[in-house]
């Protein structure tokens, strides 16, 4: 009877932890879920953190760029189609500025839409030519630089950047997957990470991580410009009241 008991009690258990999972209230360490938009594999799913304290972070704020955005390529399978080395680096370098300009472009709308007070943003090619002025000439330096000096470089009072993995399956024996730390295996789509962080001290202010199934190879640029026009909406500066 107490074996039967213990199973029920187990099985219970097992069903909760099922239950949170699905409901995605299983997400990143620290972080606080903001909204989910859904179970659909090809809408993004994403979290929001932000600290609790995060209004006395931004008092100082007026000003903030847009970094290129880190890209990791699965290193393809596929016997219909394989990339060089040299094609790989100039997807990878060319992705870092299209994620980039995304990111800008429904920042900049929201700004100037009314939707976010009280900052502005800075123009892409500014900071870009800023960027390689000072010596940041690639994406291994910019990752190696700490966010305040990048923020000292550009002139401005927080940077905002990220990550993302694309990964893409082709079916049985012929896949495309990359493996995230700590996550195990990607693919059928983007594994995303974008992040504020406080140009006077480095700290990371805010961060929205997702993942954006694909229906197709062509729709990785589309699954990242639409996770970044749905989290963006959650950036913790002031809004219109109706938000």
């Amino acid at each position: 009877m107490k074996d039967h008991k213990h199973f029920n009690r187990a099985l219970r258990c097992v069903n909760l932890c099922l239950v949170f999972y699905l409901l995605g209230a299983i997400s990143h360490p620290l972080s606080a879920q903001v909204g989910i938009s859904g179970f659909n594999r090809f809408q993004p799913t994403y979290y929001i953190y932000e600290p609790p304290d995060i209004d006395n972070k931004l008092t100082s704020h007026e000003r903030i760029a847009v970094l290129p955005i880190e890209v990791v390529l699965p290193e393809l399978k596929s016997k219909r189609k394989q990339l060089t080395e040299e094609e790989q680096i100039e997807l990878i370098e060319h992705c870092e500025i299209l994620y980039q300009d995304f990111i800008h472009q429904h920042l900049y709308n929201r700004i100037e839409k009314g939707k976010l007070l009280g900052i502005t943003i800075q123009d892409i090619e500014a900071t870009n030519y800023l960027l390689e002025e000072g010596g940041v000439t690639d994406m291994r330096t910019l990752v190696s630089s700490t966010k305040t000096d990048i923020a000292d470089l550009l002139e401005v009072d927080a940077v905002l950047g990220g990550k993302v993995y694309r990964g893409y399956s082709r079916g049985k024996g012929n896949a495309t997957e990359v493996q995230i730390p700590g996550k195990g295996i990607a693919h059928d789509g983007v594994d995303i990470v974008i992040e504020l962080f406080d140009g006077e001290n480095g700290e990371k202010i805010w961060d929205a991580t997702g993942y954006s199934g694909v229906s197709s190879p062509n729709r990785f640029d589309d699954a990242v410009s639409d996770f970044a026009k749905k989290t963006l909406k959650y950036l913790p500066y002031k809004k219109k009241k109706s938000e």
